[in-house]
């Protein structure tokens, strides 16, 4: 695969796959796009191959037993993610990747073959003996690209591929837990991007978890002011942030490559995504946006828009001037590729490779039906008929449009880089049962939940569903992402000081795996909030999410430092025995919860939530600048 000399420097130090988040190593990286495998010792069977402008690989071929080529500069001992991608050919060959390679004679070996069947072989003075076999449970087809990677701490190995783990903590042997990396073909297979980074602890960052959506303009744009440091110490404190570009952006401030690189100065673990989306283009209007324009012309080139049975474009359900865009398969190509797949090559190339230090990209308005300005009137498959969107074909075409975009921009990007959606649908149900999401599941590594808690909004589940709903809601959600499963909890806030509601969200965010991301209803997403509860160090959940309450309808769950105490709507005000003694936070924003006592017994109001830290256990405030 073709990647700048730049992009191939730089890349590394984003990674994130499988559900390790990876540090700052001495990496390695080769992609084969100078067209020599240095270092790498390989027999007459394995070559080097492919053009720059489509895509150079290394190919390896064996007609009987397995045949190898091994990276001969550096061998790692522990702590490692190695990755790499590979296309596996039609059965019955498989592909794999080696480690711990000492000698021809003692190594290990993973093998995939096209049918998602995974094997873990140590291979011991020649001696060969499977330690695990597992199956890829999400699709793998036949010459198409797959991400492999293998992640060793201590004497254990965790297998995954496309970011799912297939075989968990291994048991190696421990006289074979050092060496170099090959690669294996067993018949025939290509291989690209071969990645080892460091590889921190299988588990996501300590809680509380914090995410900004930052993609609000603001007064005369103040809210999109990446590159001035203010914005950027509030960005920092977070551990993903959801922000705004495009091509005009760039003219008027420093690259989003410069952003990250001062944000990680700050924060070295926040990962960034940029803004996108495929649904909806202003129909008519040059913006400042060339690249928008240049987008603008390719679909009306293409007649990518959504059409009714008349032939009018569909407008979009947020703004007249936005038409939409026919996702689906029955849309038109351009040299072979639907719009979905046409516009995740376009956003790459103008997004991600111009940026190489930022983790991915998120696309907005990823529903699981059609929009609702175009849910009766429009031609999908082009027929001259209207395609109710309430039918289920309709539904599935346009579900699988999306899944053809998150597919072809995961093909395009590194190993390791982050798809995020808008899944603020995801959860809802219809008379039939739960929203269908089988074109879904592990094809985004998280999204956005919007509004999932914001009072007095009808929309919000919330409100319509009640405590529990909403959290049936988020939990769905969470399913089906792939890992590392970045599940962002957004809320509604009625005020930036309305504390007691901010605690119920934060809180009940808590009693899952995601992210909080508060914002003030009638702002927008224009800034990023800072609460005395967020800069608690909780450290990992030490119970699982909680599927009944604790005590007098209170919910509870458990981490290294502290607990998470919520009472939901409903249940009218609470006085909970502990069990023990706690102590308050000692915050500065809510005196009259937070006042850092000791306590026994706490009361909670309706719709409210507390965190209570153990007995010895110090308030850590996170850095504020």
């Amino acid at each position: 695969m073709h990647v700048s000399a730049p992009f191939r420097l730089l890349t590394i130090f984003g990674l994130l796959s499988c559900a390790f988040p990876v540090g700052a190593a001495q990496p390695y990286l080769e992609d084969f796009d100078d067209g020599q495998a240095q270092e790498w010792k390989l027999t007459e069977d394995w070559r080097v191959e492919g053009k720059p402008d489509t895509g150079v690989h290394l190919r390896g071929t064996s007609k009987a037993a397995s045949s190898y080529a091994i990276y001969e500069a550096h061998t790692w001992t522990d702590g490692y993610a190695y990755t790499v991608r590979l296309n596996i050919p039609a059965s019955p060959n498989r592909t794999g990747a080696v480690f711990n390679y000492r000698d021809e004679k003692n190594f290990h070996e993973v093998a995939l073959d096209s049918k998602s069947g995974l094997t873990l072989t140590r291979i011991a003075n020649g001696d060969r003996s499977i330690l695990g076999t597992g199956t890829y449970s999400g699709p793998l087809r036949e010459n198409r690209w797959t991400d492999m990677q293998i992640v060793r701490l201590g004497t254990k190995v965790t297998i995954c591929i496309e970011g799912t783990a297939v075989l968990r903590d291994v048991e190696l042997a421990s006289t074979t837990l050092g060496g170099g990396i090959g690669l294996m073909a067993n018949g025939q297979g290509r291989f690209d991007y071969v990645v080892v980074t460091q590889a921190a602890p299988p588990h996501g960052p300590d809680f509380p978890r914090l995410a900004t959506v930052r993609i609000g303009a603001g007064k005369k744009g103040s809210a999109r002011q990446y590159d001035d440091p203010a914005t950027q110490a509030e960005l920092a404190k977070v551990h993903v942030a959801v922000l705004h570009y495009d091509n005009s952006w760039q003219r008027t401030h420093d690259s989003m490559n410069d952003v990250v690189k001062e944000l990680r100065a700050r924060n070295p673990d926040i990962k960034v995504v940029l803004y996108t989306k495929a649904n909806e283009i202003n129909f008519t209007n040059s913006s400042h946006d060339k690249s928008e324009a240049e987008v603008r012309q390719k679909v009306h080139d293409m007649d990518w828009w959504v059409r009714d049975a008349k032939g009018n474009p569909v407008r979009s359900e947020y703004k007249d001037e936005f038409k939409l865009v026919n996702l689906t398969r029955y849309a038109p190509k351009s040299d072979g590729l639907t719009w979905a797949q046409w516009y995740a090559q376009w956003t790459y190339d103008k997004y991600l490779r111009p940026n190489p230090l930022v983790d991915g990209l998120y696309m907005d308005n990823v529903s699981w039906q059609p929009h609702r300005t175009a849910m009766d009137v429009a031609d999908w498959n082009r027929d001259g008929k209207p395609d109710p969107g309430n039918r289920e074909d309709v539904r599935s075409w346009f579900r699988q449009g999306y899944r053809d975009y998150l597919d072809e921009i995961g093909r395009r990007m590194p190993p390791g880089k982050l798809k995020l959606v808008n899944a603020a649908r995801w959860g809802q149900s219809t008379p039939e049962g739960s929203a269908p999401l089988a074109e879904y599941y592990g094809a985004a590594h998280g999204g956005v939940i919007e509004s999932l808690i914001a009072k007095g909004k009808k929309h919000a589940p919330e409100e319509w569903g009640g405590w529990l709903g909403m959290m049936r809601y988020y939990r769905k959600v969470m399913s089906v992402f792939a890992d590392p499963k970045i599940g962002i909890m957004m809320h509604g806030l009625t005020s930036a000081s309305d504390y007691q509601d901010m605690r119920y969200g934060l809180l009940s965010c808590l009693l899952d795996d995601g992210y909080y991301a508060p914002h003030v209803q009638s702002e927008g997403y224009i800034s990023t909030r800072w609460y005395d509860e967020f800069g608690v160090k909780m450290g990992q959940a030490i119970t699982p999410p909680p599927t009944s309450a604790w005590k007098d309808g209170v919910w509870r769950r458990d981490f290294e430092h502290a607990i998470a105490l919520v009472n939901p709507k409903g249940n009218g005000p609470r006085t909970i025995d502990l069990n023990g003694t706690f102590r308050k936070i000692d915050g500065t924003q809510d005196r009259g919860v937070n006042d850092g006592k000791k306590v026994t017994s706490v009361t909670l109001q309706d719709r409210d939530g507390i965190i209570l830290l153990k007995q010895g256990d110090e308030v850590k405030k996170q850095p504020r600048t």
